[in-house]
């Protein structure tokens, strides 16, 4: 089994960003690179891009931080898989090292992340407003049309 499926997170900061479900996430490791898919983005890290894989926990469960310096890419990036053992295994398989929890690897400064989804997630935000906006004023004219007034 090379690809896991799990949940994910990518974004500016661990709080925000675009986030996902299982088993819309998954990750695959090869000796060369890493994978991470989250539907409909598809991140490639080439090994000599990536400065790190840590344990990190969220919620209680085991996750892995891809922390890196691809400047297409989201700086956050993060797989939460159902079991953490299966990540790990397949990681030390090949060839990759995964620092414990807890282990600060520093992003370089003069590399420039992409941006892309917190702008996209700062849309959804106002697409959702607009259309809740949207869906009450839809009901209240529903309702007088329905009951009118006389």
């Amino acid at each position: 089994m090379d690809t896991i499926k799990g949940a994910g997170r990518i974004g500016p900061t661990r709080h925000m960003g675009y986030r996902m479900t299982w088993p819309f996430a998954s990750l695959s490791i090869k000796r060369e690179s890493i994978t991470f898919s989250m539907w409909p983005i598809r991140y490639e890290f080439p090994k000599t891009a990536v400065l790190g894989l840590v344990t990190y926990r969220i919620g209680g469960a085991q996750s892995l931080r891809i922390v890196h310096k691809e400047p297409g890419h989201e700086k956050w990036v993060l797989f939460v898989p159902t079991n953490y053992s299966e990540v790990k295994n397949l990681a030390l398989a090949n060839g990759w090292l995964i620092e414990p929890e807890g282990t600060e690897v520093h992003l370089p400064t003069d590399v420039v992340y992409s941006g892309r989804v917190s702008r996209f997630t700062w849309l959804a935000v106002v697409a959702g407003i607009i259309a809740t906006a949207a869906g009450i004023i839809a009901s209240v004219v529903a309702y007088h049309i329905a009951f009118g007034r006389k």
